[in-house]
């Protein structure tokens, strides 16, 4: 999330223009195609993407890790998302943003973290998905 950046996907290429021509010169030209490619590889084809990754880190770890944590801290580590991907199945599981350390916690990471496990162990509903998921 950035509050100055946004995204578009680019559904209908016919709509997109990068003017270009030999005017413009082979650096240019060398660019639009990675800005092509970009979008080819984590827009249009980002389902494929995701699952080449996450099956590439999976057999890396050796099949013993079927959950893979992902947590993200503010500076003064007082807050705090998390998201878990299930690397067997390559599903999104556990989405949870704006985790706070209580106020008179003297050490906020272990805090956060307590309540992270609290969030896994107790089943969360995915609203996106339509289903639960229950991890133990």
């Amino acid at each position: 999330r950035t509050k100055i950046n946004s995204y578009d996907i680019i559904t209908d290429w016919k709509r997109s223009k990068f003017y270009h021509s030999t005017w413009t010169g082979s650096r240019y030209i060398d660019s639009v195609k990675v800005i092509k490619n970009l979008y080819q590889k984590y827009d249009i084809n980002y389902i494929e993407h995701k699952d080449r990754a996450l099956e590439k880190l999976y057999r890396s770890l050796g099949e013993n890790y079927n959950l893979l944590l992902i947590v993200g801290f503010s500076e003064n580590r007082k807050k705090s998302w998390v998201r878990a991907i299930d690397m067997k199945e390559k599903d999104l599981i556990l989405v949870q943003s704006n985790i706070k350390s209580d106020l008179l916690s003297s050490d906020p990471i272990v805090d956060i973290s307590e309540k992270i496990i609290y969030f896994m162990k107790n089943e969360q509903k995915i609203s996106f998905i339509k289903k639960s998921v229950e991890i133990k």
